[in-house]
C-alpha cells in the first residue's frame, strides 16, 4: 500500500435528523506499487524485468453515500457510511501501445464500486470536526489483457481503497 492525496467537497441533503444522503465529487492522486516474486536465475537471464512496477493514477471520484448518525451525547456524534462510487482514472494508459522496450500495465478508466465506513463529529463552539474510516471495493477488473509478461503474471486487478478523512465545518 502507497498513501496517496483526496480533495473532494461534500454535498450533503439532510433527511431526517439520523439520515442525511451525501455526494462527494473529488479528485485522488494515487500509485500502485505491483511486486513481482522473479528468482535471481530468472532475472540473471531476463535482466530487462523489473521485480516491481509503478502505475500512476489521477482518479476523478464520484461517491453517493447514504449517512446514519446515531444520538448526539454531548458534543460526540458517531456515524456509519455506507454507498456506491464512480471513479473515472484520467491518466489511463488503456489506449497506448507496448513497445518492446518500455512495458506498461494498462489499467481500464473506469471503476465501480462500493464503499462502507465509520465516523466521529465532534462539536465546537464555532466549528464541527469530522474524522472518518472509508473503504471502497471495487467490482470491476480493471486489467486489460495483453500479451506481456507484466499483465499476464496477474489473474485479476481489483481496487482497494483506503480513506482516512478530516473534515471541518463551520
Amino acid at each position: 500500500y502507497i498513501p496517496g492525496f483526496h480533495l473532494s467537497i461534500i454535498g450533503d441533503l439532510r433527511i431526517n435528523e439520523f439520515l442525511n444522503l451525501r455526494l462527494i465529487p473529488g479528485i485522488s492522486f494515487l500509485d500502485r506499487n505491483l511486486s513481482y516474486a522473479l528468482s535471481d536465475d530468472y532475472l540473471a537471464t531476463s535482466h530487462l524485468l523489473d521485480k516491481e512496477r509503478m502505475v500512476e493514477s489521477v482518479y476523478g471520484d464520484l461517491p453517493l453515500e447514504l449517512k446514519v448518525r446515531a444520538v448526539r451525547w454531548r458534543n460526540f456524534r458517531p456515524y456509519v457510511i455506507g454507498g456506491i462510487r464512480y471513479g473515472f482514472d484520467f491518466a489511463s494508459l488503456k489506449n497506448n501501445k507496448n513497445e518492446n522496450d518500455k512495458s506498461i500495465i494498462r489499467l481500464a478508466s473506469s471503476d465501480f464500486g462500493y464503499t462502507a465506513g465509520v465516523g466521529f463529529d465532534f462539536y465546537f463552539p464555532y466549528f464541527k470536526f469530522a474524522i472518518e474510516l472509508k473503504m471502497s471495493f471495487g467490482l470491476n477488473e480493471l486489467k486489460i489483457p495483453d500479451e506481456t509478461y507484466y499483465t499476464r503474471s496477474f489473474e485479476s486487478i481489483k481496487s482497494r481503497i483506503f480513506t482516512l478523512s478530516i473534515t471541518v465545518e463551520g
